[in-house]
């Protein structure tokens, strides 16, 4: 039988604080493209949990919360919130995988005399992602470095190099002055034309001391279509699915905004030729990049923005007993057979954007994937 444990521990030190706290879960979520959540609650009338000091347990911003299931790591977030209700009694957490911590840190000088500039000139993308994350990990006060999640960072490349410099014409470089925060600098490589994927991944250390290791994927992430890939079936291991089809956001030209105002600000169109060519009534959106002043730049990303957007979002979301092995940005290989939508089984490839899991019992997981956008 199938067990979750819920232990927390210092976000900087690590040090355990609870070995594991009897939460009620509905569920946590892994996702590729944002950060997953966790809801969970502590019955806080029960004099067995008020023996666990869940309050200093549990203290929002410098807590980390694990869920291990059979004592593998499978879910580790920071808790940002919590909230007491005396009618039930009970202690309800909020807390974001660790990747929302970016978007709470900036790229600055810590003195305003200090001037504080990262440059890169012809270097793999990859390489500066992970710069810009070691930098974020770097900074000291007093001697602490209180901004060290202990990120392990590896040394994958991509083979695109890029450029992040000062010249003549263009400011590219970090500048501290701009006090961007960093998950939008990260994010601004990664949705690139030509840009890659990324997740934070969870794991023991050799005296089950918490760890975790960036992972990167050029252009993405996760296993490839093909025999080893996880098979789900409809009826079977799959119990329930909706099959969703969205033009809501599409486009077929996007316009990326650069640096600049009015007739001097810098742009680029981007322009999906065969669905208008095909028949397709014309659709319009924009971007805001207005850090971007080279043109090249800007023609990347709007290549890589119009791509999100181009032609409708199929995502189908499947449930699932158990949680089976499929992490986000794997592909997973569906068959359905359902008369209401086809005579014969529908056999077709698709991708795991979000892993949600309810621990129950009984244990059940609902995957969100997507087909090819067309």
């Amino acid at each position: 039988m199938t067990t979750y444990r819920y232990p927390t521990y210092d976000l900087l030190s690590g040090a355990e604080v609870a070995e594991h706290l009897p939460l009620t879960v509905e569920d946590f979520t892994r996702s590729l493209s944002e950060a997953g959540g966790i809801s969970a609650s502590l019955p806080m009338r029960d004099p067995k949990v008020r023996q666990l000091n869940p309050r200093g347990a549990t203290t929002p911003r410098r807590t980390l919360l694990r869920a291990l299931r059979d004592d593998v790591p499978v879910w580790e977030g920071i808790i940002w919130t919590r909230r007491y209700t005396a009618s039930d009694g009970k202690l309800v957490l909020g807390a974001t995988e660790i990747r929302d911590y970016f978007s709470h840190r900036i790229l600055r000088a810590l003195d305003p005399a200090t001037p504080r500039t990262l440059t890169f000139e012809q270097v793999d993308q990859l390489a500066v992602f992970r710069a810009l994350i070691a930098d974020m990990q770097a900074v000291q006060f007093g001697g602490l470095m209180p901004g060290n999640l202990a990120i392990e960072l590896g040394a994958e490349t991509s083979g695109v190099l890029i450029d992040r410099k000062d010249t003549i014409d263009d400011k590219q470089a970090y500048h501290g002055y701009e006090m961007r925060p960093y998950a939008d600098l990260l994010d601004e490589l990664a949705n690139a034309d030509d840009g890659f994927e990324w997740r934070i991944d969870p794991y023991e250390g050799p005296n089950r001391e918490p760890r975790r290791r960036l992972v990167l994927g050029y252009p993405r992430l996760g296993r490839d279509p093909g025999p080893d890939c996880t098979t789900l079936e409809y009826p079977g291991a799959v119990t329930d699915y909706s099959y969703d089809e969205d033009g809501t956001n599409s486009a077929d030209v996007l316009v990326a905004l650069g640096a600049g105002e009015e007739q001097a600000m810098r742009w680029s169109a981007a322009t999906d030729v065969d669905a208008l060519v095909g028949g397709w009534p014309l659709l319009e959106t924009t971007t805001d990049h207005k850090s971007i002043s080279v043109q090249a730049d800007l023609d990347r990303l709007a290549a890589g923005d119009l791509a999100t957007v181009s032609g409708d979002v199929v995502i189908t979301s499947l449930t699932v007993r158990g949680r089976p092995d499929v992490e986000p940005g794997d592909w997973v290989r569906t068959r359905i057979f359902d008369r209401a939508l086809s005579d014969e089984v529908v056999d077709r490839y698709v991708r795991a954007l979000s892993v949600k899991t309810a621990p129950g019992p009984p244990e059940r997981t609902t995957i969100a994937v997507e087909d090819a956008r067309g």
